[in-house]
């Protein structure tokens, strides 16, 4: 499957077996509800269509919380699946939180290979991605497509999927219950709608690259929290374009 479609996705007892982290919405609870604070993990927010300023996503939390660490860390079963698809040993990149409350928006078409990740000199990224909350069409779910992670770049770098291209496309989407994984290369066109539920819908994205090319995680977070840095961290008057 991996290597027809580019992702493979996995039911929690696949991964964990019974040991799954219960207590996964906990930590995921306490990040979110931490006051901002300059220099810590990077927090980001959006303004909806009323007006409110709702938190949007969390970055660089990984240092900030012991048992994220752990689950996705040095020595972790993820890390290690994810060595298994790179075909040799996967290093930490960066890591996100979405947190797509009710009313939040989606994302366009795109491949993460777009993303001004150049500079780091990685030929791929592995993505992997697990539920903290169930994900569904309702509330704005990952849609990816299928076999299409061998065939290179197919959009302009920084900019999403031209529309041209992207219509042609047939995304697929994957819903998941809480504890469910998608892993997917940086090559696997995806997007996802907004949340149109009543209900907030969380998830957790850590990438990871060969190590063999490098451990470039300091330099991404110290690059981005220069050109985009979190909310508590900017300057008035500056305006700052959007960084992945």
């Amino acid at each position: 499957d991996w290597f027809e479609d580019g992702y493979l996705a996995l039911k929690s007892e696949q991964v964990f077996g019974s040991a799954m982290p219960k207590n996964l919405s906990r930590m995921v609870d306490n990040l979110e509800n931490r006051e901002d604070t300059p220099l810590k993990e990077m927090r980001y927010y959006e303004t909806t269509a009323s007006g409110q300023q709702i938190l949007n996503r969390i970055e660089n939390f990984l240092p900030h919380c012991d048992g994220l660490n752990d689950l996705f860390g040095r020595g972790s079963a993820i890390e290690s699946i994810v060595s298994r698809l790179f075909e040799e040993q996967a290093v930490l990149f960066k890591d996100k939180i979405n947190f797509k409350k009710a009313g939040g928006s989606g994302f366009e078409p795109h491949q993460d290979a777009q993303a001004s990740w150049e500079r780091y000199n990685h030929s791929i990224h592995i993505t992997a991605m697990i539920a903290v909350d169930a994900a569904n069409i309702e509330n704005g779910c990952l849609e990816v497509v299928p076999k299409m992670n061998n065939r290179g770049l197919i959009g302009e770098m920084g900019k999403p999927i031209d529309d041209s291209v992207a219509n042609s496309l047939c995304f697929v989407p994957i819903e998941m219950a809480p504890g469910d994984m998608l892993f997917f290369d940086s090559f696997v066109p995806h997007k996802s709608a907004m949340n149109t539920s009543n209900k907030d819908r969380r998830i957790i994205y850590v990438t990871y690259n060969k190590l063999s090319e490098g451990d470039q995680r300091t330099n991404y977070f110290e690059d981005k929290r220069k050109e985009f840095p979190p909310d508590i961290e900017r300057e008035a008057g500056v305006e700052y374009k959007y960084k992945v």
